[in-house]
């Protein structure tokens, strides 16, 4: 999307052109298992710090997912239980190291 080729592949993907689908295939194939190995080299040496790194995209992501997020009482109870259980999680983690 940023490079401006969503509407090339999100065509190549409906007429099934192999011309673009094979390349962009390979792609996702190469980037994904790089990513995964990336990540499980960052979770085997630093878990701590790529574990909250991880948390905290997607707890960002939710304002962009979903932008008319409004603050009620409810979605208060859940940041906070949120926020409970994340230092707990934090706890145990302290102790089992």
């Amino acid at each position: 999307m940023i490079l401006g080729t969503y509407d090339s592949y999100l065509n190549a993907v409906s007429t099934v052109n192999f011309a673009i689908l094979f390349p962009m295939g390979i792609g996702i194939i190469l980037g994904g298992l790089l990513f995964l190995k990336l990540t499980q080299y960052l979770l085997k040496n630093h878990f701590s710090k790529t574990y909250y790194t991880i948390i905290g995209f997607v707890l960002g992501s939710l304002f962009i997912l979903c932008p008319t997020l409004k603050l009620d009482i409810t979605s208060i109870i859940s940041l906070v239980i949120l926020i409970i259980c994340f230092y707990i999680g934090k706890l145990f983690e302290s102790k089992s190291n």
